[in-house]
């Protein structure tokens, strides 16, 4: 694919900077900016483009770095998160790819062990900038134009263990500790032994210019260098702090720091700048062999967070609601499930004391939003309904649509009763994982 001839008034002054000025420190504001650029094909996909069950295992671990300033924490502990439109910060073509889409994060990163990221050196400049960012798990589009406006998995800085960001070498790399040990994610392998050689295949996970995570294969190892290699990945500011994996392999081999500019005007409105493959600079990868000895090994390179309880488990609130008579809108009780139920079987339990249970309808809403009718005024005179929807109770909706749900986070329960006269209460209910 020919290059696209790159107008040189519109180069954005962007913070992924040339050999030239790497030493100076960079503000968040600037580094959600990196200078990157595509070769050949556009190979980014959103999550819910992603066929391969091993990438979306890596993809997992890969987290947005987000001022905190965009973050407001809601009761139940999710965050809303506070997005620009992707098309008027770039003033893009309606033709270029995820134009509809909204940005958030100015940096990527990686997790590396329990409580360690692993980011570029840019990205974080100062404690007090780690102080002011989060580190967000799940920011990602799992279904076609749904945006994640909402997240869960968010955590803090504790300090910055290891940094560097040097002019004469182009070393560029982070280590953040985080506050916390991080949940239900399994910490990346990073390669031990050698470098990647000229001719490697690629795969970058992060978020391009700010957008939601996504996956792009297709690069190679252009060339190495003492401590970096130059690479041909589809990537653009915002990926910077990007694990760069062995496409084979699934192993970390380095860090996205920099590269070619983004984007170039076409009339009145930008586009992404295209690169033959082996065409422009090239994007550069601190190369993980200079800085892993940092990266605590993992035992036997398999190490993961604690194990969960033994399945099955239970996750249930139990709080007595009064569910009002005649009202389509009903009542909504939520519970937190702190797992992925993706591939498990899924049940609902319910104890509802009720004088006519015909009276009743009864829906699911999992953390991504969907719904799901467990039951529709069903039962007639029936008293009280207490069981288990996939038990001893019939479900309306097929109860194995709910192992493919991906998300991690709250469920809700919504309890009406759309006939008059007959009252009762939600007294508790469960979600059960097995």
């Amino acid at each position: 694919m020919l290059r696209i001839i790159l107008i040189t008034s519109i180069i954005l002054s962007i913070g992924c900077q040339k050999n030239s000025n790497l030493n100076e420190p960079t503000t968040t504001e600037d580094s959600k900016n990196q200078e990157k650029v595509i070769y050949g094909d556009d190979d980014r996909k959103d999550i819910y483009e992603v066929q391969s069950s091993n990438l979306l295992e890596l993809s997992k671990s890969t987290v947005a770095l987000i001022e905190k300033s965009k973050l407001k924490q809601n009761s139940d502990g999710s965050y809303n998160v506070t997005s620009t439109k992707y098309s008027d910060d770039y003033r893009l073509c309606s033709s270029e790819p995820f134009f509809e889409q909204r940005l958030a994060a100015f940096c990527s990163g990686s997790l590396v062990g329990k409580n360690l990221i692993l980011t570029a050196g840019h990205c974080i400049t100062s404690q007090s900038q780690c102080d002011s960012t989060r580190f967000v798990f799940g920011f990602a589009i799992t279904e076609k134009g749904k945006q994640p406006e909402v997240v869960r998995d968010v955590y803090s800085c504790k300090k910055i263990i290891s940094r560097a960001l040097n002019n004469s070498t182009g070393l560029d790399y982070a280590i953040i500790e985080l506050a916390e040990d991080v949940l239900n994610r399994k910490p990346l392998k990073v390669r031990r032994e050698g470098v990647a050689d000229t001719g490697t295949p690629l795969t970058v996970i992060g978020h391009p210019s700010g957008l939601p995570l996504k996956v792009a294969s297709g690069g190679k190892v252009r060339s190495v260098k003492d401590q970096f290699f130059v690479t041909s990945l589809d990537t653009y500011g915002g990926n910077s702090g990007s694990a760069v994996f062995n496409s084979e392999t699934g192993e970390i081999e380095g860090v996205l720091v920099r590269g070619e500019n983004d984007y170039v005007v076409r009339g009145s409105c930008n586009v992404s700048n295209r690169c033959a493959e082996a065409s422009c600079r090239g994007e550069d990868v601190t190369r993980i062999d200079v800085i892993r000895d940092l990266i605590p090994a993992l035992e036997d390179d398999t190490e993961l967070p604690p194990d969960p309880p033994t399945l099955p488990r239970e996750y249930a609130v139990a709080q007595v609601i009064a569910i009002p008579d005649r009202n389509p809108t009903g009542i909504l009780s939520s519970v937190d499930v702190k797992e992925s139920v993706l591939g498990k079987k899924v049940s609902v339990g319910v104890d509802i004391e009720h004088t006519y249970v015909g009276d009743l309808k009864l829906v699911l809403v999992d953390p991504e939003g969907k719904e799901y009718v467990l039951r529709d005024r069903k039962g007639g005179r029936q008293q009280n309904l207490a069981g288990v929807f996939g038990e001893n109770l019939d479900s309306q909706v097929d109860l194995k649509l709910l192992s493919t749900v991906e998300s991690i986070g709250v469920w809700k329960l919504k309890v009406s009763d759309l006939i008059s006269r007959d009252v009762g209460s939600l007294k508790s209910w469960k979600i059960k994982v097995e």
